[in-house]
């Protein structure tokens, strides 16, 4: 019966219904678990740190994150794919290319701590000289989760996911009850990080094997390409507010879009599920089929927003009291979130090395964003940039729809999906 059950599901669903639910179980969980461990950061910062300083912390976050487009974040990607195509052999190739890259994202981050050193403010400066000396083993180690995605070790892959992100929340939770020192909180967070990342590199090396795909590293490079732009505009919001308004406003914007953003990476599991799936499934399938799951992700996620919405005022009061005033921004923001959907439409062209389409889009998309962002701060302040946020969103959608259509034209295979 329960066999029987399953074949009608999947028939309906046009799906592997086993691989969602083991897949999407272990992904599920370790999300809840990174999830609450956010959450409980969020809360440590809300009321242990002075909102000036987190609006700071949130500040050089964000240009690190741009700082990091020099350790080719594509490779993380594209080794996703050769290892689901049993290319595992790559993995050693593509984390000696992340370090090497890695080192010019150490001299962005001196020559960055340099001027604010040079323009005394020293806090921030000694916060980009500690990132410069840790973030070339960040960034390689992390690949092992590349490894664990591609092979679709979805348990493993949450076990040591999750557990580098709990122990490296309660590094910053202890700090923040002894010190406000940013230097000293970002440290105990991404030393914790990158050490426990060295030891599952070490781990998943039993894994491989010697097959090695030749187009690895070529192709994370083009996809890192492809991110530069968006890259930027992913983390431009901060860095705009902070220079136009201070880090009072980061703060406030900060816990405005934490719902969302939480959301969002929760959703994030389904494309971590939907990689390695689409990497092995032919182009009319993909065609044929995935608009259509998608339409229904959108509808659940339509009474998500809205259940979110009405509950928004509670959580703030309960766990942010001091940020009241984000959740009017908050309640607003999420709406955007009904747009995550489409995005898959991209990992799919990912998945197929749709590369023509995929510049398209990833420079395209983020222009138009950095565009609304700087306009929409100029004349409306915080607003203008939480709508022009949304507002971006929503052309990508259409972005997103225009260049799947173009990429997957109609053609002829048996269903294999």
């Amino acid at each position: 019966m329960e066999i029987k059950l399953i074949k009608i599901a999947e028939k309906f669903f046009k799906t592997d219904i086993n691989y969602l639910i083991k897949g999407g179980f272990w992904l599920t969980s370790g999300q809840i678990l990174t999830s609450l461990s956010s959450l409980i950061l969020a809360i440590a910062f809300a009321n242990l740190l002075e909102r000036e300083s987190y609006g700071t912390y949130r500040y050089i976050l964000s240009a690190i994150g741009i700082i990091s487009l020099f350790t080719l974040p594509g490779i993380n990607t594209s080794l996703i794919r050769s290892i689901a195509n049993n290319f595992s052999g790559s993995y050693l190739k593509a984390i000696k290319t992340k370090f090497k890259f890695s080192l010019i994202a150490t001299i962005a981050c001196l020559i960055v701590g340099i001027y604010y050193f040079y323009c005394q403010n020293n806090e921030i400066a000694f916060c980009f000289f500690i990132i410069a000396s840790i973030i070339p083993f960040n960034k390689s180690s992390e690949l092992y989760l590349s490894v664990l995605n591609g092979q679709k070790r979805f348990k493993l892959y949450t076990i040591l996911y999750a557990s580098s992100n709990i122990i490296a929340t309660l590094s910053i939770i202890l700090t923040l009850f002894f010190t406000d020192s940013l230097a000293l909180i970002l440290t105990s967070y991404f030393l914790s990080y990158t050490i426990l990342q060295l030891i599952f590199s070490l781990y998943v090396k039993k894994y491989l094997n010697n097959n090695e795909a030749d187009n690895t590293v070529e192709y994370g490079i083009h996809l890192s390409i492809m991110d530069v732009i968006k890259t930027i505009a992913g983390h431009l919001d901060r860095i705009l507010i902070f220079n136009a308004m201070g880090p009072l406003e980061v703060a406030i914007y900060s816990f405005a879009v934490v719902p969302h953003s939480q959301a969002k990476s929760f959703l994030e599991n389904i494309k971590v599920l939907a990689f390695p799936k689409l990497s092995a499934s032919n182009e009319e399938d993909i065609r044929k089929f995935l608009p259509k799951k998608i339409l229904k992700m959108e509808l659940i996620i339509a009474i998500l927003v809205i259940i979110y919405i009405f509950a928004a005022p509670t959580l703030f009061q309960i766990f942010l009291p001091k940020y009241m005033d984000s959740v009017l921004y908050s309640q607003v923001y999420f709406i955007s979130l009904i747009f995550f959907p489409r995005t898959i439409l991209s990992t799919a062209m990912t998945a197929k090395i749709k590369k023509k389409e995929l510049y398209s889009i990833r420079i395209l998309s983020p222009i138009l964003r950095i565009i609304l962002m700087v306009v929409g701060l100029k004349f409306f302040q915080l607003w203008g940039v939480l709508v022009a946020g949304m507002a971006a969103n929503a052309l990508m959608m259409l972005i997103y729809g225009y260049y799947f259509k173009k990429a997957f034209k109609q053609i002829t295979y048996q269903s294999s999906l």
